[in-house]
């Protein structure tokens, strides 16, 4: 199976223009400082920030141009072999990946050894997601508590949450730490600063970068946590449409959307001495409770409702306690 790209050709035009862009910056900015053109610490400063900033923009753009050209996956009884837009060159066999996640365009694969490679303006990530999430061998776990689990995501979600504002916080804090440093210096230029004023500029440059590292960690926390609940609520979500009781009926099949991260349970019932079936769709509700979401019309058999399902996996009917 092969990795299928969509046209991005509105995000190749915007990294050319990027890239010739930062050229530009560097090559005009560069003559203006080589050229000594400027008697003020302020221009030279602000010089060497639009080199810098152009070298950016075009390693950014031109790298993203290369990553696209390159672009590719392809998975088969063997492994996958792949040039990501994260992690570039991947080639591995099922048994090295940990963990696989998907949804719209992009698909992540995660190794047992820590790396990780993303794929974006894929057209068929889900597939390729599923295919290859049903090869990864499964490692026996421990069975998991209901319970548990339904005590164990609050305070996740409220770690996650905190973390989330501590990250953007620390970061917008950056603002008033740049206009205090104005105000305790007079609003001079950097030319003018007296031993005083660089003395306090440093000290709220250390400030600075402070909350820089402590919006790096808090992001970095968040995301953990993030996996953490997204796993959490995964297992949750297959405790409760694999086991929940059904409604009253006479029950024939079972079937959830998806292996791994099933959200809804699909539910076929069937009438005494009669061939018309029904189903019912349900679906996990914020309070870690099955909510019917739909009944379907009557069908005349299973072979009038096959399209219905096709997409869909058949699990067991719960045991009745």
């Amino acid at each position: 199976m092969d990795g299928v790209f969509g046209k991005q050709r509105f995000t190749k035009v915007y990294n050319i223009i990027g890239f010739i862009s930062g050229v530009i910056l560097v090559l005009l900015f560069g003559f203006f400082i080589c050229a000594g053109g400027y008697v003020t610490l302020d221009d030279t400063i602000a010089s060497w920030f639009f080199v810098c900033f152009g070298f950016f923009i075009s390693i950014l753009c031109g790298g993203s141009l290369y990553v696209n050209r390159k672009a590719y996956i392809h998975v088969d009884a063997q492994g996958i072999s792949a040039f990501c837009h994260i992690g570039l060159s991947l080639k591995c066999g099922f048994s090295d990946v940990s963990s696989v996640s998907y949804g719209g365009t992009g698909l992540n694969i995660q190794l047992k050894n820590g790396k990780k490679y993303s794929l974006i303006h894929l057209e068929n990530a889900d597939s390729l997601g599923k295919y290859i999430q049903k090869r990864i061998p499964r490692q026996s776990q421990a069975v998991l508590d209901k319970n548990e689990l339904i005590q164990a995501i609050p305070p996740l979600r409220k770690k996650r949450k905190y973390e989330g504002i501590g990250a953007v916080c620390a970061f917008l804090l950056l603002i008033p730490v740049i206009l205090l440093t104005s105000a305790l210096t007079g609003w001079k230029d950097l030319g003018e600063f007296t031993s005083g004023d660089w003395s306090v500029f440093a000290a709220m440059a250390c400030v600075s970068v402070i909350l820089i590292v402590l919006s790096c960690i808090l992001l970095r926390r968040f995301l953990r946590h993030t996996d953490a609940l997204n796993e959490k609520l995964d297992a949750l979500s297959r405790i409760l449409l694999q086991a929940s009781p059904l409604h009253p009926g006479n029950a024939l099949k079972m079937y959830v959307d998806d292996d791994f991260h099933p959200s809804i349970r699909l539910t076929v019932f069937g009438y005494p001495n009669a061939e018309e079936v029904y189903f019912t769709v349900e679906q996990v509700s914020k309070n870690f409770e099955l909510v019917c979401i739909h009944e379907s019309k009557v069908y005349s058999g299973m072979d009038a409702l096959a399209p219905e399902i096709a997409d869909m996996t058949e699990i067991p009917l719960p045991q009745e306690s």
